[in-house]
């Protein structure tokens, strides 16, 4: 068998690593190169902020009002060590190793790849926006443009970068339930030929994923009502929950009585959505249940997020409602534009002390692998790892659209 070089391994390595990404090719590279020690790097801990454009009111009077510069911070944190390590015996090597590429290069990088997207799809829980019903594959083209129009209301650019991502089933609910559709016939007939929607329908380019995540929601024992009207922040606050019980999950939605607000002009849009942070476990009586929400809800000002009314002992609705959605597991399909989500991969060094090593880095996707290899003389046998480091984050939450199936 004729072995590659480390630096052919590695560039192939790189190469079969792009090849095989979905959801995390469709992310922002902006803030690759930041991180490291190196000349040229600006950042040198583990975390870089990322500055989000500030709001501003408009002053409607001729007199000034001067408003302070409210920077917010997003946080990038490279904190993903993934790796594939592979030990092949002397015996392996000799006699059963036909081709390194096929047997341990490609499904090492594939695996690789797979854990990055499934990372980057595991992002829905930070996700407050969604369409469809949980347990119900969602297909209604009316439901693909109102993921659109929850975008357009949050301002989220129409660059030609929106993408949907579904599981194999969704896909092929959603090719059926377009095919009568007037379009392009070309279009048309590709799907029918490939059975995958096309790029560039109904605003988004359309994408099949093996690595949807499925979503157990929360309990919810007792249903629950909001404790206290006109509740605001991060913290909300419930009752009628069955004491000491697992009520909710992180990532459930809970659709509140309040309305969401345009960013800009403060009108009046759709329900306001928030998303649980992390699982809720009532207290001991059931009945003062604090539940972490995201986005905290801001009643006035620059950030107002929400307007209208919230009563005490409103029902708690679960994906809006009381108690049909409570237990179940629905995949979590998702629609994003690019910069929605960023992506950074520090370049790893190759130690000293190796039978072989390399790094390589595509400076234009920003993706970086390293590849090491050495000799263990106790088990006669090759230790061969293929690793990456990276980080994600989610700049515009309220971008992410779910599509529950």
């Amino acid at each position: 068998m004729a072995m590659l070089t480390n630096d052919e391994i590695t560039a192939k390595a790189l190469d079969i690593l792009e090849c095989e990404f979905g959801p995390a090719a469709h992310t922002t590279r902006d803030y690759q190169g930041l991180f490291g020690p190196q000349p040229g790097m600006s950042n040198k801990g583990a975390t870089y902020q990322i500055r989000k454009p500030p709001l501003y009111e408009v002053n409607e009077a001729w007199a000034a009002s001067y408003q302070g510069v409210d920077d917010d911070y997003v946080p990038l944190t490279i904190d993903k060590p993934r790796s594939v390590d592979v030990r092949i015996t002397d015996e392996e090597f000799h006699l059963n190793m036909t081709s390194f590429e096929d047997q341990v290069l490609k499904p090492a990088m594939s695996a690789l790849a797979h854990k990055v997207n499934l990372d980057v799809m595991s992002l829905y829980k930070k996700a407050w926006n969604y369409v469809g019903v949980p347990e119900v594959i969602t297909s209604a083209t009316a439901d693909f443009l109102t993921a659109g129009a929850i975008m357009d209301e949050n301002c989220a650019p129409r660059d030609g970068s929106r993408a949907i991502f579904l599981p194999p089933a969704g896909m092929a609910a959603a090719v059926e339930a377009q095919k009568s559709l007037q379009n392009d016939q070309k279009k048309i007939s590709d799907q029918f030929r490939r059975g995958m929607i096309a790029k560039d329908v109904l605003g988004f380019d359309w994408h099949m994923t093996q690595v949807v995540r499925n979503h157990l929601s929360g309990a919810n024992t007792g249903a629950g009502l909001w404790d206290g009207a006109s509740q605001t922040g991060a913290s909300l606050l419930f009752d009628s929950f069955t004491a000491s019980s697992a009520a909710l999950k992180e990532g459930d939605i809970i659709v509140t009585p309040y309305y969401d607000v345009n960013p800009v002009t403060k009108e009046r849009t759709r329900r306001r959505n928030v998303v649980v942070t992390s699982d809720v476990t009532s207290d001991a009586t059931g009945d003062e249940t604090p539940v972490p929400v995201a986005p905290a809800l801001i009643a006035a000002g620059k950030t107002q997020n929400f307007t209208g009314t919230q009563s005490d002992a409103d029902d708690l609705l679960l994906f809006n409602h009381v108690s049909s959605y409570v237990n179940k597991t629905f995949a979590q399909g998702m629609a994003w534009p690019k910069q929605a989500i960023a992506i950074a991969f520090c370049e790893l060094k190759v130690p000293k002390g190796m039978d072989i090593g390399a790094t390589k880095t595509d400076e234009d996707l920003g993706i970086s692998v390293r590849m090491t290899r050495t000799w263990d003389q106790d088990s006669s046998s090759w230790k061969v790892r293929f690793q990456i480091f990276y980080g994600l984050a989610v700049l515009r939450p309220e971008w992410l659209v779910r599509i529950l199936s």
